[in-house]
């Protein structure tokens, strides 16, 4: 009997521990929870490059003159076209005359000698005009260009002005001083309106000289 009790609890004990050792631990349970983060491919973000600016074209050359089409609108070699101003728009005018010579030139042997006298007032002007340019559309002229001879001793002032447009518009460019001697004169005239009609020229001697006197002027060109 007591052989009979002692198989029988060791039979208990054998199916305890065989139930124990089947039982699932708590993690064992469990699912991996672990969670993947999605990979995200970062986009490549294009690099703005900024363009270059383009590189502005030089208006001068290394003489110093205007860079672009030349076009000659007055040479004198084919007569006289200009006036003096003198009286007879009865501003004050000082011009006194004007004529071809061959005393002087660049563009052939004959250039304009303008004559002029003065009173000594404070501010005396003597304009020398032409109602006939070459060319009378100037449309995006950017500059005018003259040769001149002053053969007095002292500096003098020298302008243009064009009258342009149906109504004339006066366009006037700042003065020039114009030393003793043989000089090439660059007037800016980027800023005048009504071009594409040019009705007249003028060049002027825009301030009080020291004395009576006269210039020469030559090879009036414009630069496109």
């Amino acid at each position: 009997m007591k052989k009979i009790f002692t198989v029988a609890m060791t039979a208990a004990i054998f199916a305890c521990l065989i139930s124990c050792g089947s039982t699932p631990k708590p993690e064992d349970n469990k699912k991996d929870e672990t969670i993947t983060a999605p990979v995200v491919q970062e986009e490549k973000k294009e690099e703005h490059k900024e363009k270059p600016a383009p590189k502005k074209k030089p208006l001068f050359g290394d003489d110093g003159l205007p860079i672009g089409k030349y076009v000659t609108m007055e040479d004198f070699e084919d007569g006289n076209y200009w006036m003096p101003v003198g009286s007879s728009w009865d501003d004050g005018d000082m011009s006194v005359d004007d004529d071809t010579t061959e005393e002087w030139g660049t563009n052939g042997p004959t250039s304009l000698k303008c004559i002029y006298k003065t009173k000594g007032g404070e501010f005396e002007k003597s304009g020398y005009y032409c109602d006939a340019p070459l060319e009378s559309d100037w449309s995006d002229a950017k500059f005018v260009v003259i040769d001149v001879n002053n053969p007095n001793d002292y500096a003098i002032p020298l302008n243009i002005v064009l009258q342009t447009g149906d109504d004339w518009t006066w366009n006037q460019a700042e003065p020039q001083i114009c030393e003793p001697g043989i000089s090439t004169l660059v007037f800016d005239i980027r800023k005048f309106t009504n071009t594409s009609y040019v009705a007249r020229m003028i060049v002027y001697l825009y301030g009080t000289p020291e004395s009576n006197g006269f210039f020469f002027f030559d090879n009036y060109r414009v630069v496109f």
